[in-house]
């Protein structure tokens, strides 16, 4: 009977952790929609408008300062990096150049 009931404990910790883990599931799960709302919502974002907002992202005196761990002379690289469609973007602004 002893036994029986240590083993009995044993499932019960077990359960407790699995229900631990489908609720640590379904935050997650939430967060990942509401990521997914967000980068929905970006890519609604013309392209003209997106080159306009990197336009302002690069500094007025571009190329002369210095931050440190940035080369600015690969500003636009830099926008270029984040995913293709942000890099088509980069390639098609002139003025970003």
């Amino acid at each position: 009977l002893e036994r029986l009931d240590k083993e009995i404990f044993q499932v019960q910790e077990v359960a407790n952790r699995l229900s631990g883990l489908f609720e640590r599931r379904e935050h997650e799960a939430a967060r990942i929609r509401t990521i997914q709302g967000s980068i929905s919502a970006l890519k609604r974002i013309p392209p003209e408008v997106l080159a306009e907002i990197f336009i302002y992202f690069i500094p007025e005196d571009y190329p002369y300062i210095t931050i440190p761990n940035i080369n600015l002379y690969c500003y636009p690289w830099f926008l270029g990096r984040v995913c293709s469609r942000w890099r088509q973007i980069m390639w098609e602004t002139p003025r970003l150049w």
